[in-house]
């Protein structure tokens, strides 16, 4: 009977019908297109109709499932069209050769890597769910006709992750930072002394100012890292420069008391006025601009937020703060995503790369040794001293300064279960017309967002590009992957870049604090300046220099982050951060939701 068959072309009645689905899907497990849960892959259920074709199996879309005769006739009927417009996709030679049913059901290219996804009465209908894309879309078009292609299309191939195919400028340089370009290795010291009165772990800011004012105290210093110096974040962040606490003082006189909140806001200038200072004193040309900086409220509640800080801001430092309304703010940026902001006027912008360049070349005068490849693999106490074991051999040190932030390895156990390693991606554009650049950033400032995400951008130092960074993810992902998503947040807020392809994209790691705020100090004797969590442009140096000081007795080392603290967190008991991965879930599903709606 007519309401007991499952599907045309002679199918068998309901039962034999799910009968064959059965050895169907035991088929379709044997050669891996469905897992041991019954769950095809992908949203498409298919993995591709070509490659079902190729292996003859002849399985039916799906079951009609239980129709009887109490079962409406609307669901019959739409069960009877639905296994017949599967059956036809899985054997279009089945259909007549010229009809229109042969038509919608032919595969273009039986090697081809794309997927099969749902009927419909009109290619230019076709749906597409993950894996359809134009290649598909065009397969199926009827000769003559003519698709309009998206500017970006669907990927390429199946990996997962793969970029779209016109994201990338040509040679582009997925995975080298922008700032490395025309960079030149200079030549460091190839002997390890035997001793020196300090020992500096690291040889980024925070390493390379400590040893500046070490040996201008009259120390013997030596400095080694595990890499290249400069490798770690301090050539691959987004330069810019800002020195106000990253907490407001309500949080920070929660977290560490009234005094302590009030003395971090004090510091905020002078902890500024070191690292311009610094450039001057020692020549750094690093294209250093007193460009401002503008944070953009991404909601209502965020601005109202913004009044409060700025109000704290001015009260307690010396830092200049404006609040910007949305009027004011069209004159920063040519978005009106945001609720308004606050205009922090002396900050500025830097090329990182020349700016530890500089400091480097600064080391490097004062014949202080540099090392690179010199990782330490043992710390040992002896006395009153420390006797290090590194890649290039031993060495003897009265005082060590651990500066290594967000790339401390695993020897250091206390240290890296209190500061853990968070990936801040970046994308650089491909030069852009300079009134697309006046309309985006009139006014040339470095922007960062206050939602979680926390993306943050600017101009290039030669006013060509934007350079975007944000947390594409809470941890190591495929670089196309990273890129594809801060390409989609850049869009966001700026549509007029939604065809602008990418040239370079890198990342690199942020030390991140429990308490969200760095902290100079010393543990079993070992002195240390970590745990920037984001504000390492200023902070590094100025802690690097005062994290010296300290350890040579000397009274500048006075400073209030030495009454911040390091805290451990129940979700992070180990050297590995593997809570990241639920916290980068949690963020990217349930906090990015939240705050899209409360954008809007």
């Amino acid at each position: 009977m007519e309401s007991r068959r499952a599907g045309g072309h002679g199918a068998a009645g309901a039962c034999g019908a799910r009968h064959a689905a059965h050895r169907g899907r035991a088929d379709l497990r044997r050669h891996g297109v469905l897992r041991p849960d019954r769950s095809l892959r992908g949203r498409d259920r298919l993995r591709g109709a070509a490659e079902i074709q190729e292996r003859r199996l002849h399985r039916p879309r799906r079951a009609g499932g239980p129709q009887g005769p109490s079962a409406p006739k609307a669901r019959r009927a739409r069960h009877r069209r639905r296994d017949r417009a599967g059956h036809r996709r899985l054997h279009p030679d089945r259909q007549g050769a010229g009809g229109r049913d042969h038509q919608r059901g032919q595969i273009a290219d039986p090697g081809a890597d794309h997927r099969a996804g749902p009927a419909r009465c009109h290619p230019c209908r076709t749906r597409h769910r993950g894996g359809g894309g134009p290649t598909r879309r065009a397969a199926e078009a009827p000769e003559g006709h003519r698709h309009d292609l998206p500017a970006f299309r669907s990927r390429q191939g199946t990996g997962e992750g793969q970029l779209r195919v016109s994201l990338w400028a040509e040679g582009a340089a997925p995975g080298t930072p922008y700032w490395w370009e025309g960079a030149e290795t200079p030549a460091l010291t190839t002997d390890l002394p035997e001793r020196a009165d300090i020992l500096v772990i690291g040889a980024g800011y925070t390493g390379l100012s400590a040893a500046i004012a070490a040996h201008d105290c009259g120390a013997s210093v030596c400095v080694v890292d595990a890499e290249a110096p400069g490798r770690g974040a301090s050539t691959r962040n987004g330069g810019m420069v800002g020195a106000h606490p990253r907490l407001g003082w309500d949080a920070l006189a929660k977290s560490f008391g009234g005094e302590v909140a009030d003395a971090l806001f004090a510091e905020a200038t002078p902890a500024l006025d070191f690292v311009r200072d610094l450039i001057a004193r020692e020549g750094i040309d690093c294209d250093f601009r007193q460009t401002g900086r503008v944070q953009l409220a991404w909601t209502r509640v965020h601005f109202e937020a913004q009044q409060r800080l700025a109000a704290h801001v001015r009260a307690k430092s010396d830092v200049k703060a404006e609040i910007l309304d949305r009027a004011a703010l069209a004159r920063e940026i040519g978005t009106g995503r945001y609720f308004g902001g606050i205009l922090f006027p002396e900050h500025g912008a830097l090329h990182p790369r020349k700016y530890h360049d500089g400091l480097l070349a600064a080391v490097l005068r004062r014949g202080v040794p540099v090392l690179g490849g010199a990782e330490v693999t043992s710390l040992d106490r002896q006395g009153g001293g420390f006797t290090a074991q590194t890649a290039k051999g031993p060495i003897r040190a009265e005082k060590v300064i651990l500066a290594t932030n967000g790339y401390t390895t695993p020897l250091f156990r206390w240290h890296v279960a209190r500061v853990f390693p968070l990936p801040s991606y970046l994308i650089a554009t491909e030069p852009l017309p300079e009134n697309l650049i006046g309309h985006l950033a009139p006014g040339r400032r470095m922007m960062v967002e206050t939602r979680a995400r926390h993306s943050y951008f600017r101009v290039s130092p030669d006013g060509t590009r934007i350079l975007f960074g944000g947390r594409a993810s809470m941890r190591e992902v495929d670089m196309r992957t990273a890129a594809r998503r801060l390409h989609a947040t850049m869009t966001g807020i700026w549509p007029e870049l939604a065809e602008v392809r990418v040239t370079h994209a890198w990342w690199g790691n942020t030390g991140f604090s429990f308490s969200h705020m760095p902290r100079v100090g010393e543990h079993a004797g070992l002195h240390y300046a970590m745990g920037f969590s984001g504000s390492g442009t200023v902070m590094a140096p100025w802690l690097g220099a005062k994290a010296a000081w300290r350890a040579l007795g000397d009274p500048r080392g006075e400073t209030a982050y030495a009454a911040t603290a390091l805290r451990r967190h129940v979700l992070h008991p180990f050297a590995r951060p593997h809570f990241l991965k639920a916290a980068d879930l949690w963020y990217r599903f349930a906090v990015d939701a939240a705050e899209t709606r409360a954008g809007r």
